[in-house]
């Protein structure tokens, strides 16, 4: 088999997550079955977000470059970044880490493709939205991307930044907001644009509706290093019923 490599922290929960849902899509029956995951959580890095909207001119580049060349040297033979913001800076890490990068846009883009869809809710940070690069991607594809209003957009940050990354319990009010106006625009499916949001998962079932990148790249993770998937968990069905 072959060995991941995760650039974590970005944030802790969701590095967490996504190691977890690695494990629990890989059809093991021994501990032998599972992939070799090398994890390197570095939450001090600087803030994707911040830096791509210029409220922060620190750099998060060159420790992901860092992080990512010691994954390499220590034998990793693929990269992940459970973070979408981090995408922004695809290119450049992948001139700058020596080993293949999952890159988590492509790999929904495809999913998304595959299922037919053309036309999508994107609920993400302001430093993704502002990019434009999972547009762009999507674009590329035949989708769009629906992006919800100035209002709803405030709503998603302090959902991931207020809610999740401070540990606290999410605003339902204002996730059933943002989740009711973009399906008043008739999107075909929401995606889980932001890392952090795949936690939402955790406490509500999301429906067929949502899409997680987090979710598609583990099992693209898992396949690529030689491990065998158990039929997707993707889309448990029924309604977002926040518990």
């Amino acid at each position: 088999m072959k060995t991941l490599g995760v650039i974590g922290g970005t944030g802790p929960l969701a590095t967490s997550y996504f190691f977890e849902r690695i494990v629990l899509i890989t059809d093991a029956k021994s501990d032998q079955d599972h992939i070799d995951v090398i994890l390197y959580n570095r939450p001090s890095m600087p803030d994707r977000t911040g830096y791509i909207t210029g409220k922060s001119k620190v750099s998060p580049v060159v420790p992901m470059i860092e992080i990512g060349s010691r994954l390499a040297d220590q034998g990793a033979d693929y990269i992940a970044i459970p973070c979408i913001t981090a995408h922004s800076f695809f290119n450049e890490l992948s001139e700058g880490i020596d080993v293949p990068i999952i890159n988590f846009l492509e790999e929904t883009g495809n999913h998304i493709e595959e299922e037919g869809i053309r036309n999508v809710g994107l609920m993400a940070t302001d430093g993704t939205v502002f990019s434009g690069m999972f547009q762009n991607t999507l674009m590329n594809k035949g989708i769009e991307a629906i992006l919800p209003s100035k209002k709803a957009q405030s709503y998603v940050m302090d959902i991931i930044y207020r809610d999740i990354k401070s540990g606290k319990s999410v605003d339902t009010d204002k996730l059933a907001y943002v989740v009711g106006e973009l399906k008043d625009k008739h999107v075909d499916g929401i995606i889980l644009g932001c890392t952090e949001l795949s936690l939402l998962k955790k406490g509500c079932a999301a429906g067929r509706e949502f899409i997680d990148p987090l979710e598609i790249a583990a099992e693209k993770a898992v396949a690529l290093c030689g491990g065998k998937v158990k039929k997707s968990l993707r889309h448990p069905g029924g309604d977002v019923v926040c518990r």
